[in-house]
């Protein structure tokens, strides 16, 4: 699954930019930084031109009973419709993650373990849900904005982790 930095497109422009760094530093080529920078912006216009055409990536959805979400220096958006869903675990690191549980359902409880460090975790939920938080913020915030359900429900997702200077936020 390519979720992050433009796909095989940004690996190969990676793999170019580092073989270009390593054949500079051995003295293998000499480069001009100042004649190579138009480079930069070919690669910004491609990325572009590449993300206009194909659009934006549609969220997928998943049907298993976990979610995981990992983002560091980039961003991750998942959906989950799983009609027993369990939990998971989500790290942001300078980075973001997008959770859409609205589809979902729980027998019982359920627990995500957080961790964001400098970024954010998003999580929508349904209406029918309980949001129990047993995060520890650190410079950081934890913001529940859901609206308590209506009359009991037994439907509960607990979150546990981190905020170390960064946010997490739980919304319907």
């Amino acid at each position: 699954r390519r979720d992050d930095w433009g796909g095989a497109f940004g690996g190969a422009m990676f793999v170019l930019a580092g073989t270009l760094l390593l054949l500079d530093t051995n003295l293998v080529i000499k480069l001009d930084w100042r004649d190579l920078w138009p480079l930069v912006l070919v690669f910004i216009g491609a990325s572009m031109v590449r993300r206009g055409i194909h659009g934006p990536r549609p969220l997928p959805n998943d049907t298993t009973a976990t979610i995981s979400g990992l983002a560091v220096l980039g961003g991750v958006k998942r959906g989950n419709n799983s009609p027993a869903f369990r939990g998971g675990d989500l790290t942001a690191i300078m980075g973001g993650c997008e959770i859409d549980l609205r589809q979902a359902s729980i027998d019982g409880e359920a627990v995500i373990d957080v961790f964001a460090m400098w970024g954010g975790i998003d999580i929508r939920v349904p209406e029918t849900w309980t949001v129990i938080s047993r995060v520890t913020p650190l410079l950081g915030g934890m913001d529940d904005k859901t609206r308590p359900p209506h009359g009991v429900t037994s439907q509960r997702l607990v979150l546990r982790g981190f905020a170390i200077m960064g946010g997490i936020e739980v919304k319907n």
